[in-house]
């Protein structure tokens, strides 16, 4: 009896692991932290600044790159590095009217969770961003979120924009692509990331499951004949 329910627990667990995985994918976004980018300017490591496309990058506007300093970020004297940029040293920035935006190597499928994510910085000094962060499919948007934080001043915070696509998408196929915009005052992001989660279930997945399903019709038969012998021993 106990080695039948061992078995049956060990086929339930198998069952339940395969049924509740799924393909997570982290999205390529190429200089996603415009660190491949060497900016000029300012006199100076830091406070050094490029308007114009980061590598990459397209930008519309007043848009571009730099290195802010820890008078910033940090509430320093501006003679170092700021000390809270969430990756590297350079962040893209945006003033009012402008955005910079990416067409990904990765396409749209169908059945699967988006997550984008970045990091929306508040530079000392100026006014609360307000920006739009957009996902877009074949040059269109299919998801968008104005000022999903509002970041201290000073200071970094997370945004997040969320996209399920569903079986019939129509732009399954084209090319995804990312839009940050300022919708008045400057904005600055860094440390963008575009998670993927398929709701469908790889070809391991449904091996593992039809394992899952083997092993119990196997203890069942296995439980069934144990019975049987049983009754006929009486």
């Amino acid at each position: 009896m106990l080695d039948f329910k061992f078995h049956f627990r060990a086929a339930f667990a198998v069952l339940a692991f395969a049924t509740a995985q799924a393909s997570a994918t982290s999205i390529p976004i190429l200089n996603a932290s415009f660190e491949a980018d060497t900016t000029y300017g300012v006199s100076g490591g830091q406070n050094k600044y490029t308007v114009g496309s980061p590598a990459n990058w397209s930008a519309v506007g007043t848009s571009g790159y730099w290195h802010p300093s820890d008078y910033h970020y940090g509430g320093g004297m501006g003679t170092k590095p700021a000390p809270n940029v969430p990756d590297g040293v350079n962040v893209g920035f945006i003033f009012g009217g402008g955005s910079l935006s990416q067409t990904l190597g990765a396409t749209l499928t169908s059945n699967t969770s988006y997550t984008l994510s970045l990091a929306v910085g508040h530079r000392i000094g100026l006014g609360q961003p307000s920006y739009l962060i957009e996902l877009l499919a074949g040059g269109k948007v299919i998801a968008s979120f104005a000022n999903p934080i509002h970041p201290s001043s000073g200071k970094f915070g997370l945004a997040t924009l969320n996209y399920e696509s569903s079986a019939h998408e129509d732009y399954v196929g084209r090319a995804l692509g990312i839009r940050l915009s300022s919708l008045s005052s400057a904005v600055e992001f860094d440390k963008i990331a575009l998670n993927a989660v398929s709701a469908v279930p790889e070809a391991q997945t449904y091996a593992m499951l039809l394992t899952g399903l083997g092993l119990l019709g196997f203890v069942r038969r296995r439980g069934a004949r144990g019975k049987a012998n049983a009754c006929a021993r009486v």
